[in-house]
C-alpha cells in the first residue's frame, strides 16, 4: 500500500468510516479522502504508529479480521494485505 503523510491527512479532519483490530493485534481506522471523497479509495490509518496508506480498495467489506484482505503494518512502518505476508 502506498504510504501517505500521516500529519498533513489528519490536519484535514478527514472523515471515519469505521475502524478496527487485526489479527496481529493492530488498531486502525478506515477515512475517506478529505479532498477527493469516494474517488479514492480508503485511507487506513494506524493512529498510535502515526502512518497512513493508500489501500487501493473503494470500501471496507473485504477488510476483517482473518480475512486475507486485512491490513497489516510491517516492522519496517510499509503496510500491506494479510495474504502479502
Amino acid at each position: 500500500m502506498k504510504a501517505l503523510n500521516y500529519d498533513n491527512l489528519m490536519a484535514q479532519n478527514p472523515t471515519k468510516y469505521g475502524q478496527m483490530t487485526n489479527s496481529k493485534g493492530q488498531s486502525m481506522t478506515f477515512f475517506e479522502h478529505p479532498t477527493f471523497g469516494e474517488e479514492y479509495p480508503v485511507i487506513v490509518v494506524f493512529t498510535k504508529e502515526r502512518k497512513a496508506f493508500c489501500s487501493d480498495f473503494f470500501d471496507t467489506s473485504d477488510m476483517w479480521k482473518g480475512s486475507d484482505y486485512e491490513p497489516v503494518l510491517k516492522a519496517d512502518g510499509t503496510c500491506c494485505c494479510a495474504f502479502e505476508l
